[in-house]
């Protein structure tokens, strides 16, 4: 595993979220009361960029179809439901698919974000 610094303790309140860069890894980040949090920037539905959606308690909300999902765990709480007919149809051939979740720690005031080494190479 390699590790990256990604920021500092003060630049996130609690509730909030920022797209950062873990070598070649792009991870949103996220503070909750309860700790720190990172997953995949795009959703697994159609790909919109989750840095633009909602953080809502410890649920992650996609901001093209609403799907919902846990930070804690990259699973799927509410697959997309949004608009209804579209997303609906959408689903019959993008079943329902967990965020990659990473693994982020405080180190002293430091933010880190842990990724896989496989992933540092060669983008």
């Amino acid at each position: 595993m390699a590790r990256y610094q990604v920021g500092m303790t003060n630049e996130w309140a609690v509730g909030a979220m920022r797209k950062v860069r873990a070598g070649n890894e792009a991870v949103l980040v996220m503070r909750l009361a309860d700790g720190w949090y990172g997953t995949a920037t795009r959703c697994t539905h159609l790909m919109a960029p989750l840095d633009k959606g909602k953080l809502e308690g410890d649920e992650l909300v996609c901001p093209l179809h609403r799907a919902r999902f846990d930070v804690r765990t990259g699973e799927v709480r509410r697959w997309a439901n949004w608009p209804r007919g579209l997303a609906q149809a959408i689903n019959l051939l993008r079943r329902e698919k967990k965020l990659r979740t990473y693994h982020v720690m405080v180190e002293g005031d430091a933010v880190v974000v842990e990724v896989d080494a496989a992933a540092t190479g060669p983008a």
